[in-house]
């Protein structure tokens, strides 16, 4: 199975390719129709190699824990797969969006009772989460994304559960030549920013930077490059609202 697809093309014999919705760093995300049952799914095909068995064990595990989280406030994982000639994926809840990030950037910021309305069901997901074992390791608002579902209030589900895990074996960043990083600078805890391991801990972090920029309408400690935003966020102490 390519990881360019094409609307028409098929996969497993069940999934069929409408259109690409998002290309990233650990994939692409298409919307596809599930030909047996008729509706439509996002399928996420994860691009790392994982021709090891470790890693192909580890991908296979992740996608377990992530798809047992049952939460209003999750996106669901309906099914996974490794096919033995192409790259592994996810079949996911078809999600209508926007994200919190393409909001926020729409918007400005938003309204302190936006925040307030928003912010629970994260916090209860997350918890959930945690308490099965599993760290998100990339809490930001590109990885929050809405749903409105008809006739209901807006709910926002965190995705990629398992899929930032896998990136500790594959596509890691590296900041300095002792350490490796996992996530996205300007959310990252300071644990994470220095290669130490990290835990439920720098998920709440993550996500506490997530609550200031809904708020203000930027993060707590941004400079002019990676290395000093780094820095700033290690050393200096973060500004009131």
């Amino acid at each position: 199975m390519s990881s360019v697809l094409s609307p028409g093309d098929i996969i497993d014999n069940r999934y069929e390719i409408l259109a690409l919705l998002a290309e990233g760093g650990m994939g692409a995300v298409y919307r596809a129709r599930r030909t047996l049952l008729g509706d439509d799914v996002a399928i996420k095909i994860v691009l790392p190699d994982l021709t090891n068995s470790a890693a192909r064990e580890r991908f296979l595990r992740e996608s377990r824990v992530a798809a047992s989280l049952r939460h209003p406030a999750v996106v669901a994982i309906f099914d996974f797969d490794m096919p033995p000639d192409g790259q592994p994926y996810l079949v996911m809840e078809l999600l209508s969006g926007p994200s919190l990030r393409d909001e926020i950037a729409t918007r400005g910021r938003l309204d302190p009772t936006d925040a307030q309305r928003i912010m629970p069901s994260l916090c209860a997901a997350l918890h959930l989460a945690h308490g099965n074992g599993i760290v998100h390791r990339d809490v930001k608002p590109a990885n929050i994304v809405a749903h409105d579902y008809p006739g209901a209030e807006r709910v926002y589900k965190i995705v990629d559960f398992g899929v930032a895990n896998l990136r500790q074996s594959t596509d890691t960043t590296r900041l300095t030549d002792a350490h490796q990083f996992v996530g996205t600078v300007t959310y990252a805890a300071p644990e994470q920013l220095t290669g130490r391991d990290v835990d439920a801990r720098s998920d709440v972090y993550s996500l506490a930077v997530v609550l200031f920029e809904m708020i203000t309408g930027r993060v707590p400690f941004l400079a002019s490059g990676t290395a000093d935003t780094v820095m700033a966020q290690l050393t200096g102490t973060a500004p009131r609202l």
